[in-house]
């Protein structure tokens, strides 16, 4: 598993440091733990913000999907009760980036493009 420094958020700046911490949590514990230990981020009170940003995703799985670019939701293993958060391996994200430019790559030129006079590239 990769270090989560650096990581590339697909949400907004009120997710970050949720990101942050879960990422934390799942890189010091060898990359996956049970959902359930979500609660571990969620300290003392309803103002915590870790809580109020997960609520915000619809709970753990929201949360978990979107920010698909950095954790996986698996389902129970064998003897489990709860399902696992794990950190998405380098390999997942290559493969991701890899498919995302392709089809990147499918879409239909613009009218600027094709006259040679596109800005974007």
């Amino acid at each position: 598993y990769g270090a989560p420094v650096g990581a590339c958020y697909a949400g907004g700046d009120e997710d970050r440091v949720t990101v942050d911490a879960l990422a934390e949590m799942l890189f010091q514990a060898g990359g996956r733990r049970p959902a359930s230990a979500i609660g571990y981020l969620y300290g003392h009170g309803q103002s915590c913000p870790h809580r109020s940003a997960i609520r915000v995703r619809g709970g753990v799985s929201g949360f978990v999907d979107a920010h698909s670019d950095i954790f996986a939701m698996e389902p129970p293993g064998a003897g489990e009760r709860c399902p696992s958060i794990r950190l998405v391996t380098d390999e997942e994200r290559l493969s991701w980036a890899a498919a995302s430019a392709a089809e990147w790559a499918k879409r239909p030129l613009c009218r600027f493009h094709k006259a040679g006079r596109c800005l974007k590239g």
